[in-house]
């Protein structure tokens, strides 16, 4: 299949294309800054971050002589580069799954694409409720938003949970000592 598999690069002028690093590897944004949590058995089998995985997974789709072309687009021309910037049709449901709890990580990120069909849109909206802090820092660079209310709300969820005072938690109570000797004050109540 010779469709595009994952953005590399990309420039709004055609004459900055020479200036860009010859490489053809696919970059993940790294864990340390968008952490896409581990399952528990993942974590338990001592696996690398999903982004690290991720990106290994593309690479071996992209063989071992991958290729990297310029295209042109336009705001009706996509030449079937994939919406989300990365193919998501993997074959096995393991690597399916790894691609989309990536990319639903990067939902925040992924809202500011412009031309983003409808229902991909929505799907970011929705995974985007979980990250309510990069929505608010990210909102205003959105082309548009599927559900303003929504948005408008997890908009709201970071100010509240950003001025909300920290709640103390609650002391917790000394353990009685187990050697049978009570103090004066459990005495009283020993009967």
């Amino acid at each position: 299949d010779d469709s595009p598999l994952a953005l590399i690069y990309s420039c709004c002028d055609e004459s900055l294309t020479g200036t860009y690093p010859g490489h053809t590897e696919w970059i993940a944004l790294p864990h340390s800054k968008m952490k896409v949590e581990n399952t528990e058995g993942e974590q338990a089998r001592n696996e690398p971050p999903v982004n690290h995985r991720f990106q290994r997974m593309i690479a071996s789709r992209a063989g071992r002589n991958p290729r990297a072309a310029w295209f042109e687009r336009d705001q009706n021309n996509y030449d079937g580069f994939p919406s989300l910037l990365v193919r998501e049709d993997w074959h096995s449901e393991t690597d399916f799954d790894l691609c989309q709890r990536y990319l639903m990580r990067k939902a925040p990120r992924l809202l500011m694409l412009h031309g983003l069909p409808y229902d991909d849109r929505e799907r970011l909206e929705l995974a985007a409720k979980a990250h309510v802090f990069e929505i608010e820092q990210y909102y205003t660079m959105y082309p548009e938003v599927n559900d303003q209310r929504r948005m408008s709300a997890m908009r709201v969820e970071a100010q509240l949970r950003r001025t909300a005072p920290r709640i103390s938690g609650v002391k917790e109570k000394k353990k009685l000592s187990t050697d049978g000797s009570l103090s004066k004050d459990m005495r009283i109540f020993e009967t």
